[in-house]
């Protein structure tokens, strides 16, 4: 085993490893020692584990909350370009930031021949924004008609117990919050530490309890933090482009720490970056002369922040594993592959605002509100299926592809017929003049903010909440914007949002 990092406070209990070993079974179990090692999550390479070490680990209990730690394993010879465990280590190291969690240690361990890990291990964090933006139960209950959702008292995912819904005023300031932390999580990556995450999404995005706060608010309770570097990029060895301004830093699509790799696949990985919905266009055609990789993440940033105003689509999950049949059933626009922090579908999984949702088991189908209960009759309850909701994208796809985000990007921002709209199209593939897309005209973002186009129209909405609403979809409207140039910094954008 090799110690590729150790925090200089973070020291191991008596006849306690660093980290456990690869080599010690992939489920629940005992190890010895009195620790405890609870298997989570899996991702494409990756496993995620929940530990609890016969010691308490002050340095991340004192970050998340939790006598525990995470510890994330990645099998290096599983690795999808351009996907780097390696490098994610090396970013974890030299961060030293509220917005970033501590690492705590990193091993690589070679568990057999053909068989290499690096193992991470890093507070545990219980909540992702994932969870909160899907959570329904605090929604105000003047808003789910807006949202698509039934009245509180007929939805599975109902609160119980202590559970209250939002005033308006509360809603929108935890939006703005939220939305401000990430701004101001991604202007200190970009300006200070240097780096582009180019894989913003809720999943990962964890979120730490202050442990000093007292105050019943939501926004004022909890810190958002950014993870999985996974394929994050140091803008400091990034080329310039000479089209761009002169402190714009772009990553080459032709560019490859491998000499040896073809043309082609070099130019490939443009495209592999991100997470289908959260992806900016201008991934989605390999441009030949690069992109800017901090507008990337403004792009995915602005992407999350619309979905704090987007409605929810009813999921049904079948029991038996097996699709409802019919035509009602439209296809999920999550990943196919799990993100490896999320906890959401763990049976011990605690919402941030105290409930345990009722997280629907099986294969999952995704229905409209006024669709759901249009399925075929069911012979038995055991074969009925279970509703439950999550939020609709701001892209949202009927089919996964890039094909279908691309139809869905224009559809809303519209597809400029002159390059000067949109600058770098031209060295897209195809360029702009030969996309095979119908050319529109844009259309207006709050159609797909139902929720925020609400809130305008409430009278129970005050000035101050109106304005919030107002000021938070322009920052999505300008996160958004197809030309990446039009896109602000994180700095100018957590600056818009400061409710101080």
């Amino acid at each position: 085993m090799i110690i590729l990092y150790q925090h200089p406070e973070y020291t191991p209990g008596p006849r306690q490893p660093l980290i456990p070993s690869a080599a010690e079974p992939a489920s629940t179990f005992q190890a010895p020692g009195g620790r405890r090692i609870v298997h989570k999550a899996d991702g494409r390479s990756s496993c995620v584990y929940r530990y609890w070490p016969n010691h308490t680990v002050l340095l991340a209990a004192s970050e998340s909350g939790n006598e525990c730690a995470c510890i994330k394993r990645v099998t290096l010879e599983d690795q999808p370009r351009p996907h780097d465990v390696k490098k994610e280590v090396a970013f974890l190291r030299r961060m030293k930031s509220a917005w970033i969690p501590t690492l705590l240690a990193a091993v690589e361990e070679e568990v057999d021949f053909m068989t290499t890990t690096v193992s991470l291990l890093m507070p545990w964090f219980e909540w992702t924004l994932d969870d909160v933006l899907n959570d329904s139960s605090t929604l105000p209950s003047s808003l789910r008609a807006a949202a698509r959702l039934p009245p509180l008292s007929a939805s599975p995912q109902s609160g119980a117990g202590n559970d209250q819904p939002r005033t308006l005023a509360q809603y929108v300031n935890q939006a703005q919050s939220l939305s401000h932390q990430l701004f101001s999580a991604l202007a200190y990556l970009h300006d200070e530490a240097r780096v582009a995450h180019r894989d913003i999404k809720p999943s990962n995005i964890v979120l730490a309890r202050k442990s000093s706060s007292s105050s019943p608010s939501f926004c004022n309770e909890y810190n958002l933090k950014l993870i999985d570097f996974g394929t994050a990029e140091n803008l400091s060895g990034c080329a310039t482009s000479s089209t761009s301004r002169p402190s714009t830093q772009y990553l080459h699509a032709n560019a490859s720490p491998d000499d040896s790799t073809s043309a082609s696949s070099r130019r490939s990985m443009t495209a592999q970056l991100g997470t289908t919905v959260f992806r900016a266009p201008e991934l989605l055609f390999a441009p030949k002369d690069g992109y800017d990789a901090t507008k990337v993440d403004i792009w995915g940033a602005g992407c999350i922040v619309s979905m704090f105003f987007t409605a929810f689509v009813g999921v049904v999950a079948h029991a038996s594993g097996e699709d409802a049949g019919g035509d009602s059933a439209s296809i999920s626009d999550d990943e196919a592959d799990p993100s490896w922090r999320s906890s959401r579908d763990s049976p011990d999984f605690k919402s941030p605002f105290g409930r345990v949702p009722d997280s629907p088991k099986g294969s999952e189908d995704t229905l409209e509100l006024d669709k759901i209960g249009q399925s075929p009759s069911f012979s038995s309850e055991v074969d009925k299926p279970r509703v439950s909701f999550k939020r609709k994208n701001l892209f949202h796809l009927d089919f996964m592809g890039e094909i279908p985000l691309a139809a869905s990007i224009f559809q809303l921002k519209g597809l400029p017929e002159q390059i000067a709209d949109w600058p770098e199209a031209q060295s897209f593939q195809p360029p702009l003049s030969r996309m095979p897309f119908r050319r529109s005209a844009a259309e207006a973002i709050w159609t797909r903010l139902p929720i925020a186009a609400e809130l305008i129209d409430s009278s129970a909405a005050g000035t101050a909440t109106r304005h919030s609403v107002q000021l938070t979809v322009e920052g999505v409207e300008r996160c958004t914007a197809l030309s990446a140039s039009m896109r602000p910094r994180a700095h100018d954008l957590a600056q818009l949002l400061d409710r101080d």
